[in-house]
């Protein structure tokens, strides 16, 4: 992490992009927080039951 102010880690700059990219039209029957085996595993047996999710 640079303290400086002027430069910024890949990481800063990367989610300004995906943020962007974002539709914040979207809607979702569920929202799915953590991605760890749990949220993961959760998220792909709802799918695969037809509810629309998003995994944060």
């Amino acid at each position: 992490m640079y303290r400086d102010g002027v430069r910024k880690s890949i990481w800063q700059e990367e989610i300004k992009r995906i943020s962007s990219e974002a539709d914040d039209k979207q809607l979702f029957d569920v929202v799915i927080v953590g991605g760890g085996i749990t949220g993961v595993s959760t998220a792909l047996k709802l799918q695969e039951n037809g509810k629309n999710c998003i995994l944060l």
